[in-house]
């Protein structure tokens, strides 16, 4: 009984812990992710600046 417990504390414990860090994340899990999400994005806008973007594969 012990066991079947401490299973059922660390599994919760280590969801809540993951929801968290999905949450947090600058690259937030939850938010649905869209080609212009990534053209967007501050970062990649960097990399590409002044180039033509043909097509993306995310």
């Amino acid at each position: 009984m012990k066991k079947w417990k401490l299973v059922l504390i660390t599994s919760i414990s280590t969801t809540i812990i993951l929801f968290g860090l999905s949450v947090l994340s600058p690259y937030n899990f939850l938010e649905k992710i869209t080609e212009d999400n990534i053209v967007n994005d501050e970062g990649i806008s960097e990399l590409f600046d002044g180039k033509e973007i043909q097509s993306i594969t995310y």
